[in-house]
């Protein structure tokens, strides 16, 4: 019998996250009695005080659990990773490749693990259980122990404030990223220090003069060096006595995201809150209203023009009203007038002017962030779907269609394109020649409810509703050979999606439903197949043979196919595709990829090649022609696709390393 696999763990960034993908190891090891190892990169760590584990951990653990880089890089080599198992409805997959010598990649550090098959509840009350299998340095344990007998005493409850700002205001990348915004405005943190005055209140940040400032106003307000000496304490060891402490407490109140809070949380057992969570409504418009006052007149009172751009990030969605595009632009030119750098401010000035009907000025503010060198991912595809707004505002569809067309198979899942989407498609702007081959009628009927994927977003205001946002997710599970994005180009696998899906369709009004039979039936057919229900192929088969001049249809039915691994059914239906569609490139591409994964480089890198030839080829299907044509020995073809899709997405780092490979070798 082989030798059951291992879990092996890593992460590069902060401390948090590195804590909970720890805790995440254990669980899952002790799930399926293997054992949990730890990889801690330190040279090529993306965040600061992570160069010594040692000074954490005992002795007895960095010899039993850690591993050395070549050791990891040995169990590594053919470890799956684990998002492959989280859409299982059982144990059984994972439990037979780990029981067959298999290992198992961890690199989840934002949130528990949790199975389908698992409880909730259940499941985050275990994980203080596994912050107790790790064992600490002598110093580290006795300063915790006095955290816990100084956080015993308070009788009206604890609360812990996380305050960002430190990296994220004068380091790259970090300030040039809002997504996810780790600022809150000072004023959120007065609000409810104001409100629950007799608890406990602990603040951890790494910013002192923020925690200076606001004990000068609250007194009681007490740092981690009021509740523990911090004397002999290095760095790494503060900050792991922070979050530990931030663990103790009753209730940790945070930034939308952050590992750190999100660890210490998780090791309580507890959720953490958020502003808008513990400030009513009426407490919330009040302390936007401070802020945005002390941002357009007290500019002095912040660290910088940085503190400014992000804590303006945070207030910028409570002044997307009529009455607060005013207050927004004159804040806007202040901000400017102080000196920002930051990236993404020009994705607010272009939003200022897009509320304000200017649609020249915003898409040029939209194009200046999108060619930004520094620009994030997410605030690329942000400005990129502003700048889609303004084309279809100002009566060019088309130009609309198509830039909405590289925004969205970039990253599909992104609510600035859902936004830019649902503009286009309610206004009927946008068409299947300038975009994809979609349902419309159908499309148009998928709503996403109010607390769905409700993230950080630029486009909200008069121009667009964000109550009337559609599900695109269809369009993406299409079309997801085209799709840049990880997460996006697996909805096929993400069974969680795949049942939201199912449940809008179901949806779907009787009336809409009779008088787009087909469209519904070869949409609910994929949906259901993807799901696993074996019977739901026939409604994809009889939609493609009764609507037999619709190649999307077609399309679908190959999906199938190839989701049951029959290449060679799927093979067939694609080359009668490309036929009935008149050699589209869209289909073609397609045609070129399964052409590929069976093994025919030299005709797939020609079908690809024809499809990379369209003068308006998105990105991903002029980067599977660069790759294919690498393959087949044909270096300067290569080299031209892959520097046209990388200039299409510079930020898409996958291109970015493919383009040097390309050029290192011709």
């Amino acid at each position: 019998m082989a030798k059951a696999g291992c879990i092996v763990g890593s992460r590069k960034d902060g401390l948090g996250a590195r804590l909970l993908m720890m805790l995440n190891c254990f669980k899952i090891a002790e799930q399926f009695g293997v054992e949990p190892f730890f990889y801690w990169p330190t040279k090529d760590s993306v965040a600061i005080n992570m160069e010594h584990p040692e000074k954490l951990f005992s002795d007895q653990m960095m010899t039993s659990r850690f591993l050395s880089k070549d050791r990891y890089d040995e169990l590594g080599r053919d470890a799956a990773p684990l998002w492959k198992f989280l859409a299982d409805k059982n144990p059984k997959r994972l439990k037979r490749h780990l029981l067959n010598g298999g290992n198992l990649l961890v690199e989840e550090g934002f949130e528990i693990v949790l199975f389908p098959w698992e409880e909730d509840e259940a499941v985050r009350g275990t994980y203080r259980s596994y912050f107790d299998q790790i064992e600490l340095v002598d110093i580290l344990k006795e300063r915790c122990s006095l955290v816990d007998e100084t956080l015993s005493k308070g009788e009206a409850g604890s609360v812990a404030y996380h305050l960002r700002r430190g990296d994220i205001l004068d380091t790259k990348p970090w300030m040039h990223t809002v997504w996810p915004s780790k600022v809150e405005p000072d004023e959120y943190y007065e609000a409810h220090l104001e409100k629950e005055p007799e608890k406990t209140a602990l603040i951890f940040s790494d910013c002192q003069a923020s925690i200076d400032r606001l004990q000068a106003q609250f007194p009681n307000l007490n740092a981690i060096g009021d509740i523990a000496p911090l004397e002999g304490l290095d760095p790494e060891q503060r900050d792991f006595l922070e979050l530990y402490a931030m663990s103790k407490v009753d209730n940790i109140i945070a930034p939308i995201l952050s590992a750190y809070s999100t660890a210490a949380a998780r090791i309580s057992g507890r959720q953490r809150l958020r502003f808008k969570e513990v400030l009513s409504d009426a407490e919330m418009t009040l302390a936007n209203a401070k802020a945005a006052d002390r941002l357009l007149n007290r500019p002095e009172s912040y660290f910088g023009p940085s503190d400014m751009a992000h804590a303006y990030s945070r207030v910028a969605v409570h002044l997307a009203t009529p009455d607060g595009y005013g207050t927004a632009s004159a804040i806007l030119e202040t901000i400017k007038n102080e000196g920002s750098e930051n990236a993404f401010i020009d994705v607010f000035h272009a939003v200022s002017q897009l509320h304000e009907e200017k649609w020249g000025m915003a898409a040029g503010y939209a194009r200046a962030a999108a060619a930004n060198p520094n620009i994030w991912p997410d605030d690329f595809v942000s400005a990129r779907s502003v700048e889609v707004v303004c084309y279809a505002s100002s009566g060019q569809r088309r130009k609309a269609g198509i830039a909405f067309r590289e925004a969205f198979l970039f990253k599909p899942l992104s609510q600035d394109v859902c936004l830019a989407g649902t503009h286009l498609l309610l206004n009927f702007m946008i068409n299947q020649n300038n975009f994809l081959p979609f349902d419309g009628p159908i499309l148009r009927q998928l709503r996403l409810k109010a607390t769905e994927d409700n993230s950080s977003t630029y486009l909200v205001g008069k121009v667009i509703n964000k109550k009337l946002r559609k599900d695109l997710r269809s369009v993406a599970l299409d079309w997801h050979s085209l799709v840049l994005d990880g997460k996006a180009s697996r909805l096929k696998d993400d069974q969680a999606q795949l049942k939201k899906m199912r449940d809008r369709l179901d949806a779907v009004p009787e009336e809409v439903m009779f008088k787009h039979a087909l469209a519904y039936q070869s949409m609910k057919g994929l949906v259901q197949c993807y799901l696993g229900d074996l019977n739901a192929r026939k409604m994809v088969e009889s939609a493609a043979e009764e609507q037999a001049d619709n190649p999307l249809y077609a399309m679908r039915l190959a999906d199938v196919l190839l989701a049951a691994d029959d290449q060679k059914g799927a093979l067939r239906i694609l080359r009668g595709v490309s036929k009935l569609s008149q050699d589209n490139p869209l289909y073609v591409h397609k045609l070129g990829l399964v052409l590929s994964e069976m093994g025919k480089k030299q005709e797939a890198a020609d079908l690809l090649g024809q499809a990379a030839a369209w003068d308006a080829a998105p990105a991903k299907m002029l980067g599977d022609y660069a790759m294919s044509a690498y393959r087949v020995g044909d270096g300067a073809a290569a080299l031209k696709a892959m520097q046209k899709a990388f200039d299409k997405v510079p930020v898409f780092g996958k291109f970015q390393n493919q383009l040097a490979r390309i050029r290192n070798s011709v």
